[in-house]
């Protein structure tokens, strides 16, 4: 007897990025991947690099700030590359989602305690 199999249909073809071997262009790196390059100075000391993913959270750099320079982070207020102060409540987000990018200069504040009190006359 002639009993025919039923063929599954082809699969469709695979879908990927070009590679150069294709003659196409390589896949970039998965940004989240790469390691960032960012430096930190604190008033009056020198400027210390740090290589973290940018997927790391930024308390990572707090914590290695603290133990370069010996001081209690929360005596320090960071300032991202454009200016602003980065809050204590976000040091829990990533170096990306803060928009801290390869090659940015963060520096740091010492919070001043204490105030511009009056001398009495001597």
């Amino acid at each position: 007897t002639n009993s025919k199999r039923a063929v599954p249909p082809p699969c469709p073809p695979c879908v990927r990025a070009p590679t150069e071997m294709d003659g196409g262009e390589a896949e970039a790196p998965a940004a989240n991947t790469e390691p960032i390059e960012i430096s930190f100075k604190l008033t009056d000391q020198e400027s210390i690099k740090f290589k973290l993913k940018p997927k790391a959270p930024f308390q990572k750099i707090v914590d290695a700030i603290g133990k370069k320079f010996h001081i209690n982070t929360d005596e320090i207020n960071f300032i991202d590359a454009d200016g602003r102060r980065i809050a204590k409540s976000t040091f829990d987000q990533s170096v990306k989602a803060l928009g801290i990018e390869d090659g940015d200069q963060l520096s740091g504040l010492l919070t001043q305690v204490g105030g511009a009190g009056s001398c009495p006359a001597a």
